[in-house]
C-alpha cells in the first residue's frame, strides 16, 4: 500500500497571479476587478487537482526567497503535501490576465533564479528517495536555468532500473531527451506533439499519430496522451484502439491547468480502476471542470461528477 497516489516532481515552481480586467488600455492605469495569488507551476497545479479529486499527492519543487515562503505557506493552507528544496534568489512569478468577454488569456512568465549544483542534487535526491512511496512518479514542467537538458532523462533511467513507472509532461529539448529514456507514459498537448514528432506539420493525420506511437511503444513507452484543449484528448495504449475522449462545456473561463488536471485525474483513476478507458473518461471530465474556473485545479468535485455523465468517447480502430 502506497502512502501517496502520485509523486510529482517539478523544479520550476512559481507564484501564479491572476487578474481579471473589464478592459485594458496600453500606457494607462488598469484596474483589476478580481485577482488572487497562489502556489503555481505544473507540479503544484497537478497536486491541487489530485487533492480535489480525493487523492493524495506528494509534490517536490524548488523554491527561493520571500516568494518561496509564500508558496510554502499556500501549500500548507491548501493541504498539499510537499518536500521542498530551497535555493537562492527568488522563485518566479507567472501572471495570467483574463477578460470576461474573451476565451483567450494573456500570460507573462518570469525566468526563475539560477539553480546551483547543490540545489540540483538535493532535488534529484528527493525524487529518488520518495519514488517508492507512490505507484507513479510524474516529472513535469520546464527546467530552471542551471539544470542540464537531460535531467529528466537521467531520472527516468535511474527509476526504470527500480521498476518505477515514470510519466513525463514537458516540451522542447527537455522532452526530446526524456523520450530517449522511454518513460512509461508521455502526456503532451497537440502543439508539443507536432513540434517534437512531426516537425511542426500544419496537419495531423491519424496515421501520423499511430506511427509515432508504434515507434515509441517499440522503445518501451506504454501510454501516449495528447491533449487538445476543449476538443478533448487522444489516448494511445497497447492492445486497444486509439481513444478520443471529450467533454463538451459552455461558458469556458480559462484553459490554464487543464492539462495538469488531466494528468492527475488519469493516473488516479487508472491506479484505482485498472482501465485505460475509465481513466480517460474521468480525466476528461476533471479537465473540463477546470475549464470553468479561473486558476489551475480549483474545480469542484460535484461538477466533475456531473460532467462524467456527458463525457463521450470514440474508439478509433488502428488502420
Amino acid at each position: 500500500m502506497f502512502p501517496y497516489d502520485l509523486l510529482i516532481a517539478a523544479p520550476n515552481s512559481a507564484i501564479d497571479s491572476y487578474y481579471e480586467l473589464d478592459k485594458f488600455q496600453m500606457g494607462k492605469v488598469n484596474k483589476a476587478v478580481y485577482s488572487f495569488h497562489t502556489a503555481g507551476g505544473k507540479g503544484f497545479n497537478a497536486a491541487r487537482a489530485l487533492n480535489r479529486l480525493g487523492g493524495k499527492a506528494l509534490s517536490i519543487g524548488i523554491v527561493a526567497g520571500k516568494s518561496g515562503e509564500f508558496i510554502e505557506e499556500d501549500l500548507r493552507n491548501e493541504g498539499i503535501l510537499h518536500d521542498l528544496v530551497w535555493g537562492e534568489g527568488e522563485s518566479r512569478r507567472c501572471v495570467t490576465i483574463r477578460f470576461p468577454d474573451s476565451l483567450d488569456t494573456t500570460v507573462i512568465l518570469e525566468n526563475g533564479s539560477q539553480v546551483g549544483d547543490n540545489v540540483l542534487e538535493n532535488f534529484r535526491t528527493n525524487i529518488i528517495s520518495h519514488a517508492y512511496e507512490a505507484p507513479f512518479t510524474a516529472l513535469v514542467g520546464s527546467l530552471p536555468e542551471g539544470f542540464p537538458v537531460d535531467f529528466y532523462k537521467e531520472i527516468i533511467l535511474e527509476l526504470k532500473k527500480k521498476n518505477i513507472r515514470v510519466c513525463i509532461d514537458c516540451s522542447g529539448k527537455t522532452l526530446q531527451k526524456a523520450v530517449e529514456a522511454s518513460p512509461w507514459m508521455i502526456k503532451i498537448n497537440l502543439e508539443e506533439f507536432q513540434s517534437a514528432f512531426l516537425g511542426n506539420s500544419d496537419k495531423v493525420l491519424w496515421q501520423d499519430v499511430q506511427n509515432t506511437y508504434f515507434d515509441l511503444y517499440a522503445q518501451g513507452v506504454e501510454i501516449l496522451i495528447i491533449t487538445n484543449g476543449k476538443k478533448g484528448a487522444y489516448v494511445l495504449s497497447p492492445n486497444q484502439d486509439l481513444i478520443h475522449v471529450y467533454t463538451e462545456v459552455k461558458n469556458i473561463v480559462s484553459s490554464a491547468g487543464s492539462g495538469d488536471t488531466f494528468l492527475a485525474a488519469f493516473l488516479l483513476s487508472f491506479e484505482r480502476e485498472k482501465s485505460i478507458t475509465k481513466a480517460a473518461i474521468y480525466a476528461s471530465a476533471a479537465s473540463a471542470a477546470n475549464l470553468l474556473e479561473l486558476g489551475c485545479g480549483f474545480f469542484q468535485l460535484d461538477v466533475v461528477n456531473k460532467l462524467l455523465t456527458t463525457t463521450q468517447i470514440d474508439n478509433i480502430p488502428w488502420s
